[in-house]
């Protein structure tokens, strides 16, 4: 999903965020992108804002190696990884969470999956699947080890 300064005016983003968006991707920007450079920067209020106003869209990211992630993970869409997903801080993901190995959040950060679904698509989306129960998760619904529901 391409975000452009016009769609960002209409939701009501701040002065100071258009700007910032403006700045580094000029007129258009990747949704996902813009996430990722939010979250280098360390703009969590931002990224937050942004998938809120913006919600979750059908896309997914797929991680195929064992991944650590210094800082914060936002995800537009849904979140898969064929191995172990760790963040020192959150997890934060449009549509559900799926890890071969385990899921990890840094100590006192929360994993969120599924946000700002309507609750009509609980059933399809907001599900973390990993081997084990992530120890952080507070938002979503914990299926277990996908093997077991297929």
């Amino acid at each position: 999903m391409k975000l452009t300064k016009d769609f960002l005016v209409a939701k009501g983003a701040c002065p100071a965020g258009r700007a910032w968006f403006l700045t580094h991707f000029g007129d258009e920007a990747d949704y996902q992108t813009v996430l990722n450079k939010l979250a280098a920067e360390s703009r969590c209020n931002w990224a937050e804002w942004l998938l809120s106003a913006v919600g979750p869209i059908t896309d997914v990211m797929e991680l195929t190696a064992e991944t650590k992630i210094e800082g914060d993970l936002f995800v537009a869409g849904s979140l898969k990884c064929t191995r172990s997903l760790s963040v020192t801080l959150s997890i934060k993901a449009g549509g559900g969470i799926e890890a071969g190995g385990g899921i990890e959040a840094g100590w006192d950060f929360g994993i969120y999956c599924g946000l700002s679904i309507c609750t009509s698509m609980k059933a399809e989306r907001g599900h973390c699947v990993a081997k084990t129960r992530p120890n952080n998760l507070l938002l979503g619904e914990y299926v277990g080890d996908k093997e077991r529901h297929r």
